[in-house]
């Protein structure tokens, strides 16, 4: 799933550009109090209905749960490769401007609450939301065009950061991954299932990755696996691509596709960023 986190000052165009995105594809939520946060996106993943959501949160709730936020994008970094926290901002003149001109009611106004001073305590209660940004955009002198032409740019950089490369170890016992990019048959490496101390193991546990250090072919294997991905990965991000799926399989997905799946994510995260890992036949150990 691909997740926009939208906030910003009040009249800086949250819901011009929540609109904008939902012609662009995504699913929107708005004025979600963080609070609620993580328990919306566990429903939206388990649901599985979208893969671009942009959720707009709401400013009041950080003077209450600011602290919460911060717990939760600390989550969600950890659960959703595909994140982006985007932080509208605009002058205070221009919102004064904007707020006069639709004679709307600022959400932090109130009978003891000027304009200019709920202005000024929304940012203050915005900072946590504006330390985390990993967009801003400064709507004060775009109109809708430019406005539209901003949000385009960001999500074309989006998509140049995010090409996710999943790598995933199977057994082909157990049958052929339907949806791969690239599937590598590792059958022909040296199998720990044939050493008795090593049958219950996996290729997570020290011993294994100790058995396979010992052979050539298994480094020349990883190699050619690893140069081939990482020769490949510019094209697939050329091609505006979110996702690039790899199978690893060996006979049980226990012993060689585990420990090779394990050993291409690392390699491969410390030059094309965006990678996750994971066995399909964990259960079965």
């Amino acid at each position: 799933m691909q997740l926009i986190l939208l906030g910003g000052r009040s009249g800086a165009g949250k819901t011009t550009v929540m609109h904008l995105l939902e012609d662009l594809g995504f699913f929107y939520i708005d004025n979600l109090p963080v609070s609620l946060l993580l328990t919306t996106i566990e429903q939206i993943e388990r649901d599985a209905l979208y893969d671009k959501v942009v959720i707009g949160l709401d400013p009041r709730s950080f003077e209450l749960h600011g602290n919460v936020y911060a717990d939760a994008l600390s989550t969600l970094k950890g659960q959703i490769s595909h994140l982006e926290i985007w932080s509208l901002e605009a002058d205070d003149d221009a919102l004064v401007i904007r707020y006069n001109e639709t004679r709307r009611k600022h959400p932090f106004s109130n009978d003891k609450l000027s304009l200019v001073d709920a202005l000024l305590k929304e940012k203050e209660t915005l900072k946590p939301l504006d330390e985390s940004a990993t967009n801003k955009i400064n709507t004060t002198k775009l109109n809708i065009i430019q406005l539209r032409a901003a949000v385009k740019e960001n999500l074309q950089m989006l998509g140049e950061r995010q090409l996710q490369v999943h790598i995933s170890s199977f057994g082909f016992k157990y049958s052929v991954p339907n949806k791969v990019d690239f599937l590598f048959d590792v059958r022909c490496l040296p199998n720990p299932y044939w050493h008795p101390k090593l049958r219950t193991q996996s290729g997570l546990d020290k011993e294994v990755i100790d058995f396979f250090s010992q052979y050539e072919d298994v480094k020349s294997m990883e190699d050619d696996i690893y140069h081939f991905i990482k020769t490949w990965i510019p094209k697939f991000k050329a091609q505006d691509r979110s996702y690039l799926d790899i199978g690893i399989g060996c006979t049980g997905g226990q012993h060689r596709s585990v420990f090779l799946a394990e050993r291409l994510s690392v390699r491969l995260s410390e030059s094309s960023g965006f990678i996750t890992v994971n066995h399909r036949e964990l259960k079965k150990w």
